[in-house]
């Protein structure tokens, strides 16, 4: 009895490894390569702040323009590197009843 239950138990670890090695491997990837793409873009936007006048400067940093882009450029890295996460792994979740396929119906 315990054999069953365990050899059951066995032929889900591999697949579950798998499928969580290749989630992580495709989100750490492109979380990584998003951030280098997304600092070099926030060092452009501060490059062109520092060309307008001082009191812009003051007004923009008052409103908290660098962290405002700071907190966009971020919150899109982690959505396109979770969308490669669950890409990577090819199950999306359709709803039930519909037909198998990105082809919409018209």
């Amino acid at each position: 009895m315990w054999g069953i239950i365990v050899s059951f138990i066995y032929s889900l670890i591999g697949p579950l490894v798998a499928y969580v090695v290749k989630a992580l491997g495709f989100g750490i990837v492109s979380f990584v390569g998003l951030t280098i793409v997304f600092d070099q873009v926030e060092s452009h936007v501060n490059s062109k702040m520092a060309g307008i006048p001082a009191d812009m400067l003051a007004f923009a940093n008052l409103m908290g323009f660098d962290s405002a882009v700071k907190i966009i450029l971020s919150t899109l890295a982690a959505c396109v590197s979770y969308k490669a996460m669950i890409g990577a792994t090819g199950t999306v979740w359709k709803k039930p009843g519909t037909k198998p396929g990105y082809i919409k119906e018209m």
